[in-house]
C-alpha cells in the first residue's frame, strides 16, 4: 500500500511539474520575449540528423513548447496586443492545466480510496 501511494505521489508531482513548466514558459515569453525566443531557437535543432537530436527537440518542446507556440501565433500583432494576448493565454492555460491535472489525477485518488 505504501509503495502504491508513493508511486501515485511521484506521478502526480511529475504531471504537476510538466504543466507548471509549460505555464511558466508562457509567463517567461510574456516578460522576456526576445531572450526566450533566442534561447528556444538556439536549443532546437531544425533538421535533426540523429535520434539524439530528435530526443533533444522532444524534451525541449515538452518543457518550453507552449510559450514558444503562443509567441509565434501572436507575433504578427503589435507589442501591446501581443502582451495582452499572452497574459490572457497564460490565465486561460493555467485554468486549463489545473483542470487537466484534477482530471488526470482523479483515477489515482479513486484507486487510493478503494485501497484504504
Amino acid at each position: 500500500m505504501d509503495i502504491i501511494t508513493s508511486f501515485q505521489d511521484y506521478v502526480k508531482t511529475l504531471i504537476l511539474i510538466l504543466l507548471g513548466l509549460n505555464w511558466l514558459s508562457i509567463l517567461l515569453f510574456l516578460l522576456a520575449e526576445w531572450p526566450m525566443k533566442n534561447y528556444y531557437e538556439g536549443g532546437i535543432i531544425e533538421k535533426p540528423q540523429s535520434i539524439l537530436d530528435s530526443i533533444t527537440n522532444f524534451v525541449f518542446n515538452i518543457l518550453l513548447g507552449s510559450g514558444y507556440i503562443l509567441y509565434k501565433k501572436f507575433q504578427k500583432y503589435h507589442l501591446i496586443n501581443r502582451k495582452l494576448f499572452l497574459l490572457l493565454s497564460a490565465f486561460l492555460s493555467g485554468v486549463l492545466y489545473l483542470g487537466f491535472f484534477i482530471i488526470a489525477t482523479y483515477p489515482f485518488d479513486f484507486i487510493s480510496g478503494i485501497l484504504v
